[in-house]
C-alpha cells in the first residue's frame, strides 16, 4: 500500500497533462492577493517554493527579485514548468514533505517559506514532521507562507481536514507568530461550485 503522499503524487501525475493548463489559467497575483503585502514587504533574498505545481507562482516570485528554489514531487508539472519558464532563474528540485530528503543536502536557510496548496494533502503526523522540516530551512526572522485547504477533495488526490487553530497552535511550537490570518473563497469556478475556501496564514519566526 503506497504512503498517503504518494497516493497525491500518483494521482497528479497521472491528471497533470488536463491540470497544467487550469493551473497556468489562475493569475498568481489574484491568488496571492491576501498576502501581497506581506510577500511585497519581505527581504528580496531566498524563497523556496514547496509544491510549485507547474512554477507559475515561482516565476512570479522570481520577476518580484526572490532567489527561488521550487519543490516540486510531480515529473510532469517539473518539465513543464522548467519549459515553460526557462527564462526565469528558478533552482528546480524533486523532493517532497514531509521529508524534502533531497534538501538535507542544500546547505541553505530561506527568508520566504512559501507552502500553498499543499497542507491539505498530509496528515496530522506529516504535517507535523513537516513542519519541524520547515522550521529547519527558515532563516531568522523569515517568513511562512501558507494556504489551507477547506472542502471536499477528489478519490484520486485525497485531502484531510486542516484545522487553522490547530495549525497556529503547531507554528507557535516551533517559535513562530501569526502576523496575519486571511479567509478566502477559491479562485476556481468549479471549487467555488463544490464549497471550496481557503484561509491565508503568514508566520513569522521568533529565532
Amino acid at each position: 500500500m503506497p504512503a498517503a503522499n504518494q497516493i497525491v503524487i500518483d494521482g497528479y501525475q497521472a491528471s497533470a497533462s488536463g491540470l497544467i493548463e487550469q493551473f497556468d489559467a489562475i493569475s498568481a497575483q489574484d491568488l496571492y492577493e491576501p498576502v501581497a503585502d506581506f510577500i511585497d514587504q519581505a527581504p528580496k533574498g531566498r524563497l523556496i517554493d514547496i509544491g510549485a505545481g507547474t512554477g507559475r507562482d515561482a516565476a512570479w516570485f522570481d520577476a518580484k527579485g526572490f532567489d527561488v528554489t521550487a519543490v516540486e514531487p510531480v515529473s510532469f508539472f517539473r518539465q513543464h514548468g522548467k519549459s515553460r519558464h526557462k527564462h526565469a532563474d528558478i533552482d528546480w528540485v524533486n523532493d517532497r514533505l514531509p521529508a524534502l530528503a533531497t534538501l538535507r543536502n542544500h546547505v541553505r536557510e530561506y527568508d520566504v517559506v512559501n507552502v500553498t496548496a499543499v497542507w491539505h494533502h498530509l496528515t496530522d503526523h506529516e504535517r507535523r514532521t513537516s513542519f519541524r522540516r520547515i522550521t529547519s530551512l527558515t532563516r531568522s526572522g523569515g517568513t511562512i507562507i501558507m494556504s489551507l485547504r477547506h472542502g471536499p477533495s477528489l478519490s484520486d488526490r485525497p485531502s484531510y481536514d486542516v484545522d487553522v487553530d490547530e495549525t497556529i497552535v503547531l507554528a507557535r511550537r516551533h517559535q513562530f507568530e501569526l502576523l496575519h490570518r486571511a479567509e478566502t473563497s477559491s479562485v476556481q469556478s468549479n471549487n467555488i461550485e463544490a464549497g471550496v475556501h481557503w484561509t491565508w496564514l503568514v508566520l513569522k519566526a521568533l529565532f
